[in-house]
């Protein structure tokens, strides 16, 4: 987005690094810090936008150098096509397939014919405490114990009339009704502010034995 690094060409020969890092921190390097280094790491997810977030998590599988691939769901036409033209322009294409259409049905029938796991989930589709939820439990039964789930835009909107309809409270749902571990950072977002990282089992398996 700025001047100065329009490609990703530039922006690794001035950082060394790709275009994930340093903007959209967060997200890359809680990407970067939970892939599995043996299988192929299946990513989704919801709300694509104009694909800067499904851009961020493509250059951190192309930078890790493990196998991977993204894939997102938008339901807006134009943000889809958008997100196709800025995904192409930051050569990670390849890394990508972009579904338009309902989140729920695409996303369902992804889960059901995925042979094998979801290794991290970024629920950014629509912020509706509902929706939320509905996201979390298509992608529940795909996860491992340290698969990891991403959350975005945590707190409740100043004025909303029920803010536990938001993501804020479907969090305090899965909190309750999924135990797991959940963790909020309160500054890594825009507005609204907050992410939140959630696992279902963070010492599920011994580190030691894996090695």
């Amino acid at each position: 987005m700025e001047t100065a690094v329009p490609d990703n060409d530039i922006t690794q020969e001035r950082t060394g690094q790709g275009i994930g890092c340093p903007g959209w921190n967060f997200l890359y390097h809680t990407l970067s810090c939970c892939l599995d280094r043996e299988a192929e790491n299946i990513v989704v997810e919801t709300g694509t936008n104009w694909g800067f977030s499904t851009i961020t998590m493509a250059r951190a599988l192309i930078d890790s150098g493990l196998r991977g691939h993204v894939y997102s769901w938008e339901t807006d036409a134009a943000n889809h096509q958008r997100a196709c033209d800025n995904i192409a322009s930051a050569g990670v294409a390849s890394q990508v397939t972009l579904y338009h259409g309902s989140v729920a049905e695409g996303l369902g029938r992804f889960a059901v014919e995925l042979d094998g796991s979801i290794r991290f989930a970024f629920l950014d589709g629509s912020h509706q405490q509902d929706e939320v939820l509905r996201e979390f439990t298509i992608v529940y039964p795909k996860l491992t114990n340290d698969s990891v789930v991403l959350f975005d835009n945590t707190y409740p909107l100043p004025g909303d009339n029920d803010p536990g309809q938001g993501t804020n409270g479907a969090l305090r749902v899965i909190e309750r009704d999924y135990q797991g571990n959940l963790v909020n950072f309160p500054h890594t977002s825009w507005w609204t502010p907050g992410q939140a990282v959630w696992q279902k089992a963070p010492f599920g398996w011994d580190w030691c034995e894996a090695c």
